[in-house]
């Protein structure tokens, strides 16, 4: 069965821990946060992403086809987020709601967002 779960891993190593994930097909989400700025130099604009989680990846897992172990063996990974000796899990509702609402962020008249 496939459940999100939240993982660490160093900011240093992104590159490596995306790659290795791509390469083990395990599906992964990291909510980021896209400004754009115009520039004051010339008629473009300057794009910045910025992750809302640094160092925070939602992972999703089917423990039976790929191990947790197997995450966990990834440089640069360093733990799944626990309570107690329990994995925790979030539930699949979360995630599209963190995905519906940075949708929702990039319409500059909804200044904040409220979930239950």
């Amino acid at each position: 069965m496939f459940r999100w779960y939240l993982i660490t891993y160093n900011l240093h190593a992104l590159q490596l821990v995306t790659s290795k994930m791509t390469v083990l097909g395990v599906e992964f989400f990291s909510p980021t946060k896209m400004e754009v700025k115009k520039r004051r130099d010339c008629n473009a604009v300057r794009v910045t992403e910025t992750p809302l989680f640094p160092g925070y990846r939602f992972v999703r897992l089917n423990p039976d086809g790929v191990h947790t172990s197997a995450i966990s063996d990834i440089p640069g990974v360093k733990e799944f987020v626990r309570f107690g000796a329990e994995f925790s899990t979030v539930s699949n509702g979360l995630i599209e709601a963190l995905k519906q609402s940075l949708l929702l962020l990039s319409d500059k008249k909804i200044t904040s967002l409220e979930c239950r």
